[in-house]
């Protein structure tokens, strides 16, 4: 579907034109109104009136960080070229397919992953970016199976501590952290 384009003038009514000359003009200003409002919202003279009955989106290619407090929401094609909704503050926090990440969800619930390597044990990781209060749960997963156990400790906001359990294992973790 065909984005909608209302016809709108501005500087009317024009104080130097005579009234019935911006009378047409005026009304297609006040139509167009009524119609964009009703695109998504109640319309007018009903209950309700301006709320959302939905929200649509003009698909764009990227968006830049906002600046604080902003946040941004809006629609972007992936990788297939699919449109996805897209979140983005000010806190750089944004949906992104990439190999390591992160994403601000609803109620604040904050989601970051990627591949990490451990040089000995124990060993603290530090997240990319802090998570804005706490970290909830660390999750570790093998890039290629091994013998070899593992637990996460002292998790942080900035950071955790992986130990290894005996045996010989690879370095090289998946992880996903949650938090908010």
């Amino acid at each position: 579907m065909a984005p909608p384009n209302f016809p709108y003038t501005t500087g009317i009514p024009n104080p130097n034109n005579r009234p019935s000359q911006d009378v047409p003009i005026m009304q297609t200003n006040a139509n167009s109104i009524a119609s964009i409002i009703t695109s998504d919202h109640v319309g007018f003279n009903t209950n309700g009136s301006g709320w959302h009955e939905q929200v649509t989106f003009n698909n764009i290619s990227s968006q830049t960080t906002p600046t604080n407090p902003i946040s941004l929401l809006y629609t972007a094609n992936d990788a297939k070229g699919n449109p996805q909704l897209n979140f983005l503050n000010s806190n750089a926090f944004a949906n992104t397919a990439a190999p390591s990440g992160g994403v601000l969800l609803l109620a604040g619930i904050v989601l970051q992953w990627g591949t990490i390597q451990f040089t000995s044990f124990p060993q603290t990781f530090s997240f990319a970016q802090s998570f804005p209060n706490a970290c909830f749960s660390v999750i570790l997963t093998p890039i290629s199976v091994v013998s070899v156990g593992y637990f996460v400790s002292a998790v942080t906001k900035n950071n955790f501590t992986a130990s290894e359990v005996g045996g010989s294992g690879t370095p090289f973790y998946y992880y996903i952290a949650i938090g908010n």
